[in-house]
């Protein structure tokens, strides 16, 4: 059958629609797969990003329960400190001295459970390579030779003692950086830690007991 022109031109505008949407065109398909490459991207970023921030939190965590737990031994060990005295070459010498760095006291409180008796607890703080303090603590029962070490804290900026030391009046009174009595022992010892934003300064009082 012929068809005029113009019912040609009538047929094929009925038809048009239907075939362009029988199928995409190579543009339509990259910009697809172009888009969809960058909702992966920005869904992949989204779900580091909240990995790293869940990451970071935990280790501040972390972190703060480790200082916590090593101010709670500290102040422990502290207000359970004894005067005793050791004998060395038929001299009878105090447990205890103590600088900015160091930290030797009698005590009959251990951080391992069931441990009893007295102990000689040594807090050393050693410098790391990178510039950063960490502080260890050494658990020798009096008497025995075997010790015990274990790090409580590390990647610290600064971590130092002090000792007040008792005047003739409060007002007398002053914190010093080494301790040289071998006689009596500070009225209170102070523990200043800086770990990344946190400072914290610990003040305990020595309530000493009987001298054995």
């Amino acid at each position: 059958m012929h068809l005029s022109p113009a019912m040609y031109r009538f047929l094929r505008s009925l038809t048009a629609p239907y075939t362009r949407l029988s199928g995409f065109t190579l543009l339509e398909m990259l910009l697809a797969v172009t888009i969809l490459a960058v909702i992966v991207v920005i869904l992949g970023g989204a779900m580091r990003l909240g990995y790293r921030s869940a990451e970071k939190g935990e280790r501040k965590i972390e972190s703060a329960e480790r200082v916590r737990r090593t101010i709670e031994i500290v102040e422990s060990q502290i207000q359970a400190l004894l005067p005793l005295t050791v004998k060395e070459q038929a001299e009878r010498k105090p447990n205890f001295s103590g600088d900015r760095k160091t930290l030797t006291i009698s005590t009959n409180y251990s951080m391992w459970d069931g441990r009893k008796g007295y102990i000689l607890a040594e807090y050393t703080v050693k410098s790391e390579a990178s510039g950063r303090e960490s502080l260890f603590l050494k658990e020798k029962p009096l008497g025995v030779e075997t010790a015990t070490e274990i790090l409580l804290l590390k990647d610290c900026s600064s971590v130092e003692f002090a000792y007040l030391e008792k005047g003739l009046t409060k007002e007398d009174a002053k914190w010093i950086e080494r301790w040289n009595s071998e006689e009596t022992v500070p009225e209170r010892i102070k523990i200043a830690i800086k770990f990344g934003a946190w400072n914290y300064s610990l003040v305990v009082p020595v309530r000493v007991g009987r001298e054995t």
